[in-house]
């Protein structure tokens, strides 16, 4: 699955196999794509220049991420 975050800046978030990262930013840095993978709740993946956060909130009963905050 795929979301696309474009309010201050482009980024794309991706969840697979119970994993979040983000996948594509065009922030300068590109420090939140080097974040790297994050599976349990509480977890983040921020990115500064385009203001976005990502948080799992939560995960199903398989340990799948289930879901997650921006």
């Amino acid at each position: 699955r795929e979301i696309e975050i474009e309010e201050d800046g482009y980024n794309r978030v991706r969840i697979s196999g119970g994993e979040v990262y983000m996948d594509e930013a065009d922030c300068p840095d590109g420090y939140c794509m080097e974040q790297g993978k994050i599976s349990k709740i509480k977890q983040t993946i921020v990115c500064l220049p385009n203001k976005a956060v990502v948080e799992i909130i939560s995960v199903d009963e398989d340990g799948d991420v289930d879901t997650i905050a921006k």
